[in-house]
């Protein structure tokens, strides 16, 4: 099962807002073992639009519209659907009643104009939104399911978790679903990424994929379910292939864990002389809550602090070296950390491959200390 995604709207196209939307379906597709083979972004022009949906309707067996379902002269989505679809459209009263109930309570006047969003194409099933206005809807059109969205994230998961993830979980039990397995190598150049994994996969079929996200290089092993016995053959020779590399695993982010794992710290320290501010970009994502309750603060330099903290301390060393260190309760765990890199050209990846192995370390000192 192949599917596709279509976005609507001129503010995605003239680069006003990222198509987010397209990325977190393709994300929930690929958990079912489904491959999305195209992203399509339009502005809202009703020529343009019917083109793009005559296209996809080539590139898969599922699409998803997001967009354009709003009650305003350029949400055009329903209208275009209908006309592509050769359905006419009918109004819901049960949408309506819909509409006034959400917005009544609030205060908002309920205005005439917003009876456009009442109208689906016949024959569609409407997918009820119960964050929004704008219900979404299914139907059929030849051989292909679509599913019609809203555009705001948090409608479309809205309306996901009520209505798709079931369709999609009783229509992919007995799919032969694509998985993906990956390498994150930290350390080393996509070359020599390369090198390692095209020698240990000679002769191999399944499908292989590099990806550099600074400072790790990504492989990926894609391959169908019923081949798994397979694919397990090959990722064996894979991690010996990697073996001397700082690898994750299935795109485990060292950031996320480590801010899991402070979670249950009443009061937590990380003291950052040495990345000039990588640090705290990659775990402010991650660690919102514990900004939130105030138990986490980023340091430059060490202050007085109380000997119950937990205090990670990543600091530089004479000679392209690196410390890494944990206190708490009065003891202190520490590694020195050696660089790879030999040029000073590669100072900023280096600064970067020093905070990841911090991050590794910690999250090594904190799994056992739990233990």
């Amino acid at each position: 099962m192949k599917a596709s995604i279509l976005a609507i709207g001129t503010e995605l196209t003239s680069g006003q807002i990222n198509n987010s939307n397209g990325q977190w379906i393709s994300k929930m597709l690929k958990q079912h073992g489904i491959v999305t083979g195209a992203h399509l972004v339009v502005p809202d022009e009703p020529e343009i639009i019917q083109n793009a949906l005559k296209f996809s309707q080539e590139l898969g067996t599922v699409l998803f519209v997001t967009g354009g379902l709003g009650p305003t002269s350029d949400d055009l989505t329903r209208e275009m659907i209908a006309q592509w679809s050769g359905q006419k459209l009918v109004y819901d009263e049960a949408s309506w009643r819909s509409i006034t109930e959400r917005l009544s309570p609030r205060g908002i006047p309920v205005k005439e104009i917003q009876r456009q969003q009442c109208f689906f194409p016949e024959g569609a099933s409407i997918l009820q939104n119960r964050m929004g206005t704008a219900n979404g809807f299914c139907l059929n059109v030849g051989k292909q399911t679509v599913f019609v969205l809203p555009g705001p994230p948090g409608e479309i998961a809205a309306v996901w978790e009520d209505h798709i993830n079931s369709w999609l979980v009783e229509n992919t039990k007995n799919l032969d679903a694509t998985l993906t397995w990956s390498w994150d190598c930290l350390g080393v150049p996509e070359s020599e990424v390369a090198r390692r994994a095209e020698a240990a996969l000679l002769g191999c079929h399944l499908e292989k994929a590099y990806r550099v996200h600074l400072p790790y290089v990504e492989f990926k092993l894609s391959f169908l379910k019923s081949e798994l016995a397979v694919a397990t053959t090959y990722a064996n020779q894979l991690d010996k292939a990697f073996l001397d590399l700082k690898v994750t695993r299935d795109q485990q982010d060292v950031a996320k864990k480590l801010c899991q794992l402070l979670e249950p710290y009443p009061a937590v320290k990380i003291i950052d002389r040495l990345s000039n501010g990588f640090l705290l970009h990659r775990i402010y994502p991650f660690a919102k809550s514990l900004f939130k309750k105030n138990s986490l603060e980023i340091l430059q330099k060490p202050k007085s602090e109380n000997t119950e903290s937990l205090v990670l301390e990543l600091s530089p060393l004479i000679g392209r070296l690196a410390k890494a260190s944990l206190r708490h309760n009065a003891q202190t765990r520490s590694m020195d950390l050696s660089s790879v890199f030999s040029s000073e050209l590669m100072l900023e990846r280096e600064t970067q491959y020093f905070t990841e192995l911090a991050f590794q370390f910690w999250i090594e000192q904190l799994t056992s200390q739990s233990t």
